[in-house]
Formats: structure tokens, C-alpha cells, sequence
């Protein structure tokens, strides 16, 4: 085995812990090592981010930070057209902060698209309202054709919203013993991973202790999904306690 570019021999090759790099030393003790990994593509919005396969690197630009968790965040378009997931951990961002990002385009085991960050730009400060959205609408359909695309849930109509910040309201038909989350229904047809009525919102240390199933509800939070067995449901990612409401 050979380098071809010199015609020096090889002795041993490696592989990155990604896969993204390979290195070769050479017999006259040079490593030599090489990006496997194609150049990052601009994109203008999280919508067409989901176009792309995984593996994929991208720049996007003046998106607005719409919620802020432990390792990862939300951004969306200013016209609040789609929003994407983003992971970095320790990344010290808040909701309506206007970031540029970079980095690669990958999918969780349920089926949402997310970004692994590796440079995040922090530009300004912006206003970020949720869109107020009926149960039946919210995650939508399929967009593209995953995995180049973003998956919806079952049964879903309508545009893709999986990363959007929205709003829903509803009466409450379930609530988690320990209140990580809350499930509420507005009538759509429409139901969580346990055959609860309504979308379940996840909301750890936020929901007051006084709600119970005689309550209704508004829950703010960005579009994120969950797969059950072959089932794909929406969830509903509360950023704090003051995006649960009595309307």
C-alpha cells in the first residue's frame, strides 16, 4: 500500500471516532491526515436544513434562539416558517438571541432532524412569539422525504411545524405523578403515548401543583416528537414556568 500523491509507502491507517477524518503514517514517519467530510453548504432556514442527509455540514445565518435547554436549543426563522433543534452542550444561549450557526446536519432516534453545533455567532436581540396552533395541526406531515426531510407523526396533516415554538390549549386529561409532564386536549383527534386525549407537554419542575384534570390549560414550547414502537407523537417542550397559563 502506497501514498499516491508521493509514492510513499503506507503502514497503517486509522479512522476518526466519527469517521469524518482518516489518517495514514508513511514509511518515512509522516502522518498524513485527511477530512472525509465534504464542504459546509449555506442554507437560509431550519426548513431547508431538514433537506439535507445526515452527515451533511451547514452554515445558516440570522436565525432566532426560540428556547434554551441543557445542551440543546431551538432556532427558527424569522418568519417563524420552521424551526430545527440544536446540540451544544454548555452553549450559554437564551430565547431571542439572533445567532449564525455551523455544523452538521444529523437525526435522534425518534425522527427529528437536529443540528451538532460546532460554531455558534451570537448578533443581536429579537423578539420571538409562539404560533398559537390547534392539536390536530400541530407537527404535521411529512416534509421531503426523510432521511433527507423531516418525519411527522402518525396521522399527521398540514405543514411540518417539528421545531416551531407554538402554543396550545386545552383541558387537562393527564398529568405525570411527579409533574415532568401534562397532557391537554382541545378535541382534536389527537392523543399522547399513553392514550391520553391532547399532546403531551413536558414540564419538569414548571407545572404548578394546584393543576388538575378540572384545569385548562395554554402551553407554550417548541414542536419536538417522540416515537412509541412504530408510532411517531408530537410533544410539546415547556421552556419555564411562566409558559403554562390558565387562558
Amino acid at each position: 500500500m502506497y501514498d499516491e500523491e508521493t509514492g510513499t509507502g503506507v503502514l497503517s491507517l486509522a479512522f476518526s471516532p466519527g469517521a469524518d477524518r482518516l489518517a495514514w503514517g508513511r514509511v518515512d514517519a509522516t502522518v498524513v491526515v485527511a477530512s472525509l467530510v465534504g464542504p459546509a453548504v449555506p442554507v437560509s432556514s431550519p426548513g431547508e436544513v431538514k433537506t439535507h442527509a445526515d452527515g451533511q455540514r451547514i452554515t445558516i445565518e440570522g436565525q432566532t434562539v426560540s428556547a434554551a435547554f441543557d445542551g440543546f436549543f431551538y432556532v427558527q426563522s424569522p418568519d417563524r416558517s420552521s424551526g430545527i433543534r440544536v446540540h451544544r452542550a454548555g452553549h450559554g444561549l437564551s430565547a431571542g438571541q439572533v445567532v449564525n450557526l455551523s455544523g452538521t446536519v444529523k437525526t435522534n432516534a425518534h425522527g427529528e432532524r437536529y443540528i451538532e453545533a460546532a460554531g455558534v455567532t451570537v448578533l443581536q436581540a429579537a423578539a420571538v412569539a409562539p404560533v398559537a396552533m390547534n392539536q390536530r395541526t400541530v407537527g404535521g406531515g411529512v416534509a421531503g422525504s426523510p432521511p433527507a426531510g423531516q418525519a411527522g407523526v402518525t396521522g399527521g396533516t398540514g405543514l411540518n411545524n417539528v421545531g416551531l415554538l407554538v402554543r396550545v390549549t386545552g383541558k387537562v386529561t393527564a398529568i405525570a405523578g411527579d409533574g415532568s409532564w401534562v397532557t391537554i386536549w382541545d378535541g382534536s383527534p389527537v392523543q399522547d403515548a399513553g392514550g391520553n386525549p391532547g399532546i403531551r407537554c413536558i414540564t419538569p419542575g414548571m407545572l404548578p401543583a394546584v393543576v388538575t384534570t378540572r384545569d385548562t390549560l395554554s402551553i407554550t414550547g417548541p414542536v419536538s416528537i417522540v416515537k412509541a414502537g412504530n408510532v411517531v407523537y408530537p410533544q410539546i417542550l415547556a421552556r419555564s414556568s411562566a409558559d403554562i397559563t390558565l387562558p
